[in-house]
């Protein structure tokens, strides 16, 4: 954005509206903002547990924003695109499968009063 418009609002504002795969890739881009705001020792003791994975469930829905968005920008129905959006739905799928309970396990994660996240995984 900076060396193709410089940086006029105007015209990224223009860009997004005009092209529907623009809004999508731009919906992901500012989905996944929140989430790596959040993706720390402070922000998830002061968000608290339940409120951080409701917010973080948003990964899955700018996930299919991005897979759609590639689809829509390589424009031509190939083997590629349609292979990033099948590991997608795979990752999705088996992620969703798994719950917050088996990923916080995994990871060694405990939550308690003062939020302590333990890196030891």
């Amino acid at each position: 954005m900076v060396f193709d418009m410089e940086l006029d609002v105007a015209s990224i504002a223009a860009d997004v509206v005009r092209r529907p795969y623009v809004s999508l890739g731009m919906l992901a881009f500012v989905m996944l903002v929140p989430l790596a705001v959040t993706s720390n020792a402070t922000m998830t003791g002061w968000l608290g547990r339940k409120n951080w994975q409701c917010l973080h469930r948003l990964v899955y829905v700018a996930a299919i924003a991005g897979t759609a968005h590639f689809i829509m920008v390589v424009k031509v129905l190939s083997t590629e695109p349609l292979v990033y959006a099948g590991l997608r739905g795979i990752g999705v799928s088996s992620a969703g499968a798994a719950g917050p309970a088996a990923i916080s396990a995994s990871h060694d994660i405990r939550w308690d009063s003062q939020a302590v996240i333990d890196h030891r995984f």
